[in-house]
């Protein structure tokens, strides 16, 4: 049995979807408990949530599954702690403790290998009584937050800083001029999820926003695995996952986020074959990690 972490009043859709999900895979996939973190006791070590089995769902109260995968966001510091609670309980694993990440430090390892600098853009990281000093405002440039990966939340500045008002530190991407009269940004999202030996596997992608580049599509895959494969060199614990890239006028892809489960996961895939790899890529992974839980 694994369990699926998910955020405060999700339980019922999620269980509705793995149902779904694992309705079709095979009969020897294991047992999977969701619930939410109000529904664990930490003390007794024991969670309520809905069991899913063959495609069944059901209520059950169980020990604290040894592998979780949290897909969860939780924003209050309580919840926070209660999280790490859990990460820090022995025989338990956690996979994505955190579902957000901070951009910046993101940047900086993909700039420091030769092999991904050469999808990072020239970046600076500044607040809002900086901009003159560190900006050129000759140039174009994408205003993102530090942390997380809303690609609602980025902003192109042509040759310009005087929109920005936010107090906060706030990361610029130099990049070339966009020609559209919207001034609309191409970023398309790729989904992972580790599976057999640890490995990478892209389930699909999907544009979040722009338009589809048939360059960019013929090697995201490939700059995909690359880009993920050198940041798990620096952080352990992740077992689903998307990349979002900005895709220039030529058909370039640059690094912009990193982000764990995305809340609209099930919404954007709709592939019935990026399900299956996705459903197997989970299980595969849930095997090595009890193998490997067993074997200590």
């Amino acid at each position: 049995m694994f369990g699926i972490l998910c955020s405060s009043g999700s339980e019922m859709q999620y269980a509705k979807m793995f149902a779904a999900l694992l309705k079709k895979s095979d009969r020897k996939y294991p047992e999977v408990i969701i619930f939410t973190l109000s529904n664990v006791d930490v003390g007794s070590k024991t969670v309520k949530g809905t069991s899913i089995i063959k495609g069944r769902s059901k209520p059950r109260q169980v020990a604290l599954p040894s592998i979780i995968f949290n897909y969860s966001i939780q924003k209050k510091m309580s919840n926070r702690k209660k999280i790490r609670a859990l990460y820090e309980l022995d025989h338990i694993e956690i996979l994505n403790v955190s579902n957000r990440f901070n951009q910046w430090m993101m940047l900086k390892i993909l700039a420091s290998s030769p092999e991904t600098a050469k999808y990072v853009l020239p970046h600076v990281l500044c607040k809002k009584e900086e901009l003159r000093e560190k900006l050129d405002t000759d140039e174009n440039y994408l205003c993102m937050p530090k942390k997380g990966a809303n690609t609602a939340a980025i902003q192109y500045l042509s040759k310009g800083i005087e929109e920005k008002e936010s107090q906060r530190e706030k990361i610029f991407l130099k990049v070339p001029d966009i020609s559209n009269e919207k001034e609309d940004i191409s970023v398309i999202r790729v989904y992972l999820q580790r599976g057999l030996q640890e490995q990478w596997t892209v389930i699909g992608s999907r544009m979040v926003n722009g338009y589809k580049d048939e360059k960019c599509i013929a090697s995201v895959d490939s700059i995909t695995l690359l880009v993920i494969n050198y940041i798990t060199k620096f952080i352990h614990n992740m077992g689903t996952v998307f990349i979002d890239f900005f895709i220039d006028e030529k058909g370039n892809l640059f690094f912009l986020h990193l982000g764990g489960w995305d809340q609209s996961f099930f919404q954007r895939v709709q592939n019935k074959q990026e399900k299956k790899i996705f459903a197997l890529a989970l299980k595969e992974y849930y095997l090595l990690l009890q193998s490997n839980h067993q074997n200590e």
